[in-house]
């Protein structure tokens, strides 16, 4: 809890931090002002639990007390945007007739006004029955934590896990008890400090397998935000080998209803889409109109085994279903359920949607894959390692750039 205590009295100040420490189970962090201009700076500076403030205080240091000074100050703050305003408001006066004038005004804004009696223990058991209000209302909104930065997850060891594990992170293999699969621990430095990381690959490909880790590494980390890497099958025309989609929305595509129609069967669709977090966007999108980025990711790798496009990144939709696919009839049908289609593959949806549906608090999910081929009779191996290398590097980029 965090408390402002407006007063000119140090020995009036004094008595009512006591109050305010003995009242609460837990700690409190008190700031104090002598008049009015400390007051409004503290005010511009921190997000105060309660305001207990006298009524008549100085203007500015060294000046004589002015009556309802307290009481204007408040009313100033309510009003300016510039001010950091107060969960809860007390003003304690010692003297009858300026509680009397002030107190209808305290009543127009449900603020708290109290007479300070030192003869009496009447006040400090109102203020100590506020802050344990204030205590409890606290702890029952307060949600747990975050306990790590970023979780990532890759459908495979080799070469997607293989590839997130080359970023210069300090990795160290983390094993759990009870749990079989292995963990990799990392520290970067990103936008606000040191930043922890976390990394494994799912048993198997599929959404199933993928939704299951991401539930457990959820669950076991509490992350800020939760990742997927690694590589997709891209839509011929709209990227190239290599391009990274940063999947925006993504749905099941195998979602919907067989019906029989007249004999022949036929597939209904019902595609639910989850969308990328606005902000995550917003950064996303400024590094995609960065082609001197790319160019210079594309240069770290060995140009004798990559494409010969340009590297770019997309914001764009992706397909998500269990079954690999190699043919052009399945992958036209998907396509009629996005006409911006960029990308297919086999796991995104399912991180998007254990994001969406974990206990609080919730990670934002991003998906970052890169093409390798287009679903067609023609895919190859030939740009694994390249495209797991370029979905890692955007990975790396923005983690240091934004989280």
């Amino acid at each position: 809890m965090k408390a402002l205590i407006v007063e000119d009295d140090s020995n009036k100040l004094q008595s009512v931090a006591n109050v305010l420490r003995q009242s609460v189970s837990g700690e409190i962090e008190i700031e104090t002002a002598n008049d009015v201009g400390q007051a409004k700076r503290l005010l511009t500076q921190h997000q105060f639990d309660i305001a207990v403030l006298d009524i008549s205080l100085p203007i500015m240091p060294g000046e004589d007390s002015t009556a309802l000074a307290g009481l204007d100050l408040m009313e100033e703050v309510s009003r300016r945007q510039r001010y950091k305003k107060p969960g809860h408001i007390v003003g304690l006066t010692a003297y009858p007739d300026l509680y009397s004038t002030a107190l209808p005004r305290f009543k127009d804004e449900l603020w708290s006004l109290i007479h300070f009696d030192p003869t009496s223990d009447l006040w400090a058991e109102q203020i100590s029955r506020k802050i344990r209000y204030i205590e409890i209302s606290l702890k029952s909104t307060t949600l747990p934590p975050y306990q790590s930065d970023l979780c990532v997850i890759a459908a495979l060891r080799d070469p997607e896990l293989k590839a997130l594990l080359r970023l210069p992170w300090g990795w160290r293999d983390l094993s759990i008890d009870g749990d079989a699969t292995l963990y990799h621990e990392g520290r970067y430095t990103g936008l606000r400090g040191e930043r922890r990381v976390l990394a494994a690959h799912a048993p198997q490909m599929g959404m199933t397998a993928a939704a299951i880790l991401a539930t457990k590494m959820i669950h076991g980390f509490s992350p800020k935000y939760i990742a997927m890497v690694g590589i997709c099958a891209g839509v011929r025309g709209v990227c190239n080998f290599g391009d990274v989609i940063c999947v925006d929305p993504c749905w099941d595509w195998g979602s919907g209803k067989f019906v029989d129609r007249s004999g022949t069967s036929e597939f209904l669709q019902a595609p639910s889409q989850l969308r990328l977090d606005t902000f995550i966007r917003a950064r996303l999108d400024s590094m995609c109109g960065e082609q001197e980025l790319w160019d210079r990711i594309k240069s770290e790798w060995d140009l004798t085994k990559a494409p010969t496009t340009a590297l770019k990144m997309h914001i764009a939709p992706l397909a998500s279903g269990s079954a690999v696919l190699s043919d052009l009839i399945t992958a036209g049908s998907i396509k009629e359920q996005h006409r911006q289609l960029a990308g297919i593959d086999m796991e995104a949806y399912s991180v998007f949607a254990a994001a969406a549906e974990s206990v609080l608090p919730q990670p934002k999910a991003f998906v970052l894959k890169s093409v390798v081929d287009f679903a067609d009779p023609k895919k190859s191996d030939n740009y694994r390692d390249y495209a797991s290398f370029t979905s890692a590097k955007a990975l790396e980029e923005f983690a240091n750039r934004y989280i």
